[in-house]
């Protein structure tokens, strides 16, 4: 077993490099394939991370972090027969639904391919975590990023410009860092006493309740990107994820930040310092931060972009005010968990996404992006606030009851 402060290092700069160089990749997507190839990739991309990755991931890596630490390291056999099973049903199951509405089948295939590659690799990255090593992890995800990006940088150069490029570009590396991460995990050896049946159904059961959790979340953050290219078209699409690409590139700091805060905000006695604490890390951080891209959006996108993208500025200018309210998301949602409001946190979760939904219906066919912008603001005004009610209500009831 590695030490904590060893791990941590890994894991952070692990995470670092590979976060930067993966939001750099999609950043140059739109200069390689242009307004409608990138809309192209952005729409079908969206529905995949929406619907195909959470089916086949079921957030299974925690499942198997969690077995493994305590000592059934069978568990990856039993996750990797349960993506066996789903990718040979789901896949060519997409592939033909996509076929028959005319999508692009090299652009499936290979879409495909990277949602297979990377929910394998993530339950060995949890096989890895239950054993308290995260050097596998943080060695691969960079190197395979980096990867991505020479391919895309070399397809760019000899001047291949087609939406599948793309998905090649992310799903070829991805391959090559499985195959390595199988052989590295078939070193692992173990008995478990317990029945493989009783275990995988135990696994199922499990990891069903977390597949619907991350289909939700997934859905809340994706849905805008699929109603705009079923109700407008595939152009601006292109001009909206041009511009949520560059906002969820700094989601990766509340991440972090609740990371750190959690087991403190799980203490009775420690969880209303540690709430304040957050409150004015993340509103701070998240105000100054939406600022700081609102004031540069509109030049970085005249100056930076292809012409046909100037649109995208104007948005990019709106949808940063949804930084500090996905800062201020971000811990009041981790703080229920922490507080055991799961139930809360997933009602709230699904109501932001009706309201979404139902505000993308009405204002998207008359006013295209833009009004998928106003109807992420609204909702992840939603979130916070009603949260915020639930937890400073279970604060005044701790201080009435003198818990805290």
């Amino acid at each position: 077993m590695q030490s904590l402060k060893y791990n941590l290092s890994w894991g952070i700069i692990g995470q670092l490099i590979a976060k930067s160089e993966i939001f750099v990749y999609h950043l140059l997507l739109p200069f390689i394939l242009g307004q409608y190839g990138y809309g192209v990739f952005a729409l079908h991309w969206s529905i995949g991370l929406m619907l195909v990755q959470p089916i086949l991931e079921l957030g299974l890596s925690q499942i198997v972090a969690k077995w493994t630490s305590r000592g059934h390291l069978s568990v990856k056999i039993l996750a990797l027969r349960y993506q066996k099973i789903a990718g040979s049903i789901l896949l060519p199951a997409v592939f033909m639904i996509g076929y028959l509405l005319g999508s692009d089948t090299i652009l499936l295939f290979f879409l495909g391919l990277h949602f297979l590659c990377n929910s394998v690799q993530q339950v060995l990255f949890g096989l890895y975590r239950g054993m308290e090593d995260l050097r596998r992890e943080s060695v691969v995800l960079p190197v395979q990023n980096l990867l991505s990006l020479s391919f895309l940088l070399f397809t760019w150069s000899i001047d291949l410009k087609e939406p599948w490029i793309a998905a090649a570009g992310l799903a070829i590396p991805r391959l090559i860092g499985l195959i390595w991460l199988l052989l590295e995990a078939s070193k692992i050896k173990s008995i478990d006493k317990k029945n493989d049946e009783t275990n995988f159904n135990e696994l199922l059961k499990e990891a069903w309740t977390l597949g619907i959790v991350l289909i939700l979340i997934q859905m809340y953050f994706r849905i805008d990107t699929a109603m705009i290219g079923y109700l407008v078209d595939e152009g601006e699409v292109a001009l909206y994820n041009a511009a949520f690409v560059i906002v969820e590139g700094t989601f990766f700091l509340p991440s972090l930040i609740t990371s750190a805060l959690i087991g403190s905000l799980s203490q009775n006695d420690r969880f209303l310092s540690s709430f304040q604490k957050g409150i004015k890390i993340l509103g701070i951080s998240g105000m100054l931060l939406g600022m700081l891209v609102s004031f540069f959006s509109v030049w970085f996108f005249n100056n930076f972009y292809p012409p046909e993208f100037s649109k995208a500025g104007n948005l990019l200018q709106l949808l940063s005010w949804a930084i500090p309210l996905v800062y201020l998301g971000t811990l009041m949602t981790q703080s229920l968990v922490a507080i055991d409001k799961q139930k809360i946190y997933l009602l709230f979760t699904f109501c932001g996404l009706l309201i979404n939904i139902f505000l993308n219906l009405i204002w998207i066919p008359e006013y295209g992006a833009t009004g998928a912008v106003w109807s992420t603001l609204i909702t992840e005004s939603f979130v916070p606030i009603a949260c915020g009610i639930v937890i400073f209500q279970e604060i005044k009831m701790k201080i009435n009851s003198k818990h805290f």
